[in-house]
């Protein structure tokens, strides 16, 4: 309860903000918001309850983590994955996947990379085709601390959250020292100006390839021709692309060997970099409910995302840790049955 408290404690003058902001003309908006602090009090019950299980697990398999971990040592050719949902995410921490991507950019390889979140796993989970798509990519990285927290329990005690804006930050600090060209793909023109103002004053340096918006609607096969010849002639190494997922995914994984560069999806990062939206503060993102700071900014639009997400991930997550042979061997080592 004191955690519930305080987490109550600094949302809720967001909360009250985001109230007086909006427009109240529509009934169904005004009594929408009434409703807000009960649905997310509820959600924050759900995952606090969540994460408790998650540190009951690991306090009964703490002395035999040095053994699981050898299960993650990477092979020559590819990164270490361990499983969430079936889904194999990079176990690495945020440091060498950085540096890995850097060789990769710098090399000019066609790569694409994920960023996973609970809402990107859900989609997988129920969409065949988007789920082989998560599978073949290059790197999964683990954005939501839920996942994080799943794969400190599956073996990677150490695991790194490797989110967009983090990545974003750390490769264009990166690019510039190194002279790659970056090449922003996607959102609105507007945040996209924004932006730009942005990199330049964090990174003066940095060579801007393009920034290049698309139209709500699939290109056509000449416009697609001209994209891919623009990026490569651009001799861009890095390519984020911000097209909400599971689009950005799917045009990734249709480009890799066309696209000579690393492609990052990175979903909403492009307006809160610009400023448009706030980033949680580090506390709220490290106790997990950043999802709910975002939410408390746009909640007509994520209300049923999280709500149709959240509830389903921990329902198959506490699945997947009960069914762990790990989890079966410590516990009843540990009750002596």
């Amino acid at each position: 309860m004191l955690i519930l408290k305080f987490i109550a404690q600094l949302i809720s003058p967001l909360l009250a903000e985001s109230i007086r902001d909006e427009a109240l003309g529509d009934v169904w908006e005004a009594y929408y918001k009434l409703r807000a602090k009960e649905v997310s009090a509820i959600l924050c019950i759900v995952l606090t309850i969540f994460r408790f299980m998650l540190l009951i697990w690991a306090s009964l398999q703490i002395k035999y983590l040095e053994k699981w971990h050898k299960n993650i040592t990477p092979s020559i050719s590819e990164p270490p994955t361990i499983k969430v949902l079936d889904f194999p995410i990079t176990a690495l921490t945020f440091e060498d996947q950085i540096q890995t991507l850097r060789k990769w950019m710098i090399a000019r390889e066609s790569r694409t990379v994920c960023i996973a979140n609970v809402h990107m796993l859900m989609e997988a989970h129920g969409n065949s085709e988007f789920a082989n798509v998560l599978k073949n990519a290059d790197f999964v990285t683990p954005d939501g601390m839920p996942v994080v927290w799943m794969m400190r329990r599956m073996g990677a005690p150490s695991q790194d959250r490797v989110g967009g804006m983090d990545i974003l930050q750390a490769l264009c600090r990166l690019a510039q020292i190194q002279n790659v060209s970056v090449f922003f793909l996607g959102s609105q023109t507007e945040i996209l100006a924004r932006m730009r103002k942005s990199l330049e004053q964090e990174f003066p340096k940095l060579k801007i390839a393009a920034m290049e918006p698309l139209p709500f609607r699939p290109l056509t096969e000449t416009e697609d021709a001209d994209l891919i010849n623009k990026i490569n002639k651009s001799g861009a190494g890095l390519v984020f692309v911000s097209l909400g997922c599971p689009k950005q995914e799917h045009w990734m994984a249709q480009h890799k060997g066309k696209i000579q560069a690393v492609m990052i999806g990175v979903g909403g990062v492009f307006p809160v970099y610009a400023g448009i939206h706030k980033r949680a503060p580090r506390i709220i993102r490290e106790l997990g409910f950043e999802w709910l700071y975002r939410w408390i900014q746009e909640p007509l639009r994520l209300w049923s995302r999280y709500l149709t997400t959240i509830p389903p991930f921990m329902w198959l997550a506490t699945k997947q840790l009960l069914s762990s042979s790990r989890f079966n061997s410590v516990f009843f080592q540990e009750t002596g049955e």
